[in-house]
């Protein structure tokens, strides 16, 4: 097994905090201290808050798109039932949620915060009209993807209790 680089160790930590404890919790002592190194070492990896934003984002985005592939190659048979189970388990992962909503509040102020946003919002619209078979303009791909949004909330406010949403 590989050993981690000080980079890799820093956005570890980084997405570490951010699931667990939210996006006002990330910060480059605390970030530094997870990892287990000097700050300077972190700062000259990611010399400002918002480059180490940015990296955590762009990791964040990389796991759900890596995930969905993943999941999305072993669709078989039917897929729009594998799909909504895929979705399903996507909604009800608490870290991911955090995750989310944290970075949806950085791209409140950091315009490229909001553009992985976006482009996370395109490929979770084409995973949609695949399963329902429709293009990524149609009005279900919109109600099933606000359905999702919505349920990722609720599952994230309501904690482990799983059996209300599904």
């Amino acid at each position: 097994m590989s050993k981690l680089t000080t980079k890799d160790k820093i956005l570890q930590a980084a997405l570490k905090i951010l699931e667990e404890s939210g996006i006002k919790a990330l910060s480059q002592p605390a970030v530094a201290k997870l990892a287990d190194i000097p700050q300077g070492q972190l700062t000259y990896h990611f010399p400002k808050r918002t480059d180490l934003i940015l990296a955590v984002a762009n990791l964040s985005m990389t796991r759900i798109s890596d995930f969905v592939f993943k999941n999305g190659s072993k669709i078989l048979g039917d897929p729009s039932e594998k799909i909504q189970q895929m979705l399903w388990d996507l909604i009800k992962d608490h870290s991911r949620a955090r995750t989310m909503l944290g970075l949806i509040i950085e791209a409140d102020e950091n315009i490229e915060v909001q553009e992985m946003i976006k482009l996370q919002e395109q490929r979770t619209r084409a995973l949609i009209a695949t399963a329902l078979g429709v293009d990524e303009d149609h009005s279900k791909v919109s109600q099933v993807h606000a359905t999702m949004l919505g349920f990722g909330l609720l599952s994230f406010m309501r904690g482990s209790n799983q059996k209300n949403l599904h």
